[in-house]
């Protein structure tokens, strides 16, 4: 499928939010931390695996984050359209108690952010804390999985096999075992 490029001011509209939220992440992550790149990943993400083109879903997606409140940045006031922080105020935590309501009932939009963002955390969750890697595992077999499969498309191919994989080599018996315990 062919998508339409993104014009001159929108793709500087993207890059600012992606340096805004780069530069806050290299002052206070280690070097070389795999979460330093976590916006721009989220943005590729949405462009490739899920064809978004909505300027506001891609600024939205380079902010975001679900997982360390340390890494959030506050929205640049000159991006602070309303569309925009709608879109945020949507993108659940993902520790969220009512993760899979809050998936479901969200704008599309965001929950296209919140697939995307969520699932490049994932991608690296076998370099994180063996103490993180079930809880991680079943809020996205239990909550991202089912609304990515319905969804569809790329970003649910990609969630079954991260789900299968994941739970194969790091939470079995029988894999290359590193977690606590096994997935409930």
């Amino acid at each position: 499928d062919a998508v339409a490029p993104l014009d001159a001011g929108d793709r500087e509209r993207i890059a600012r939010a992606l340096r805004a939220a780069l530069t806050h992440r290299r002052e206070i992550l280690p070097q070389h931390d795999p979460r330093t790149l976590h916006p721009a990943r989220t943005v590729l993400i949405l462009t490739d695996d899920m064809k978004i083109r909505s300027v506001d879903a891609l600024v939205a997606g380079a902010l975001a984050e679900s997982q360390a409140p340390v890494l959030r940045i506050g929205v640049p006031p000159e991006m602070a359209t309303p569309a925009l922080m709608q879109l945020l105020s949507e993108v659940p935590d993902a520790n969220d108690e009512s993760l899979l309501e809050r998936l479901v009932c969200a704008d599309p939009a965001a929950t296209d952010i919140a697939l995307a963002e969520r699932l490049d955390h994932l991608r690296h969750l076998h370099l994180r804390p063996a103490s993180e890697w079930a809880p991680s595992f079943n809020s996205a077999r239990e909550a991202y999985l089912p609304v990515a499969v319905r969804r569809g498309g790329v970003i649910a191919r990609r969630y079954e096999w991260w789900c299968s994989m994941f739970e194969r080599r790091y939470l079995t018996d029988n894999g290359n075992r590193r977690g606590e315990g096994r997935a409930r």
